[in-house]
């Protein structure tokens, strides 16, 4: 089921059926990029026009943040279902498709080849072709250094990207040089997971994740995310409330 909101289009789907789609996408002749988005994904799309338009033009945008799935069923009345990033690796890597080939790109210098180190001893039947820590400043790079990544990467041959950079750079990244990556079928952004597959970040507890406070333990453990915390639980709802009582207004007015 695909709902909107905010002007971003969301499947509601598991991890096993992404996976299930990402197997046959792979076998395709078609290039595809999947977004996890979060509330800072919706935030951020209402401010920059460039960003959005990745977000609306996307194969698939599944729900990574729990307050999606909250607000979504108090405003809408609609229950989705919530996939997110480091799940759907896991369920990917756990029964990984045939001839599954996968680049890691991003992360904090040495983290992608500590992550690829940490997926081969976890899922043996996975194949790291290829890492790199990428870029050294995301805001400031060169033409040079575009083209010396994209081509180490084309060198792998992969046919999953995925790119651990934060949003919107890592889906923007996606949309604009996929087309140089023939091999790559299926791009993700998974932007902080790298950390999480290389164990140099710990992922919250499990009853944290089921009753929504990941967000919590994330605050209180990297204090730093507070502004980006802000945005996800204060600044969201309150836009996502606003935007929904003036539709309710303008069908008033037109009926």
């Amino acid at each position: 089921m695909r709902h909107s909101i905010l002007d971003i289009p969301l499947d509601s789907t598991s991890c096993a059926a992404v996976a299930d789609k990402i197997q046959s996408w792979l076998d395709d002749t078609n290039q595809r990029q999947i977004a996890t988005i979060n509330p800072e994904f919706l935030m951020e799309a209402q401010t920059n026009e460039s960003f959005k338009k990745v977000l609306q033009n996307t194969a698939l945008n599944t729900i990574d943040g729990f307050g999606i799935q909250l607000m979504a069923k108090l405003i809408d009345g609609v229950t989705l279902k919530r996939c997110p990033g480091i799940d759907l690796l896991q369920t990917i890597f756990a029964t990984p498709p045939t001839e599954l080939r996968v680049y890691l790109l991003g992360g904090r210098e040495g983290v992608a080849r500590l992550a690829a180190k940490k997926i081969k001893q976890r899922y043996p039947r996975v194949e790291i072709i290829g890492y790199s820590a990428g870029f050294a400043n995301i805001n400031n790079i060169s033409l040079q250094e575009y083209n010396h990544v994209i081509t180490e990467i084309s060198e792998s041959r992969p046919n999953l990207l995925l790119v651990g950079y934060n949003a919107p750079f890592a889906q923007i990244f996606i949309n604009d040089w996929l087309p140089n990556l023939p091999t790559v079928k299926v791009a993700i952004g998974i932007g902080g997971s790298l950390d999480f597959l290389a164990d140099t970040v710990p992922r919250a507890p499990l009853l944290f994740r089921r009753i929504g406070l990941e967000w919590l333990w994330r605050l209180l453990n990297q204090p730093r995310r507070i502004g980006r915390i802000y945005r996800a639980v204060i600044k969201f709802p309150t836009e996502y409330f606003k935007k929904a009582k003036a539709k309710d207004r303008q069908l008033n007015n037109d009926r």
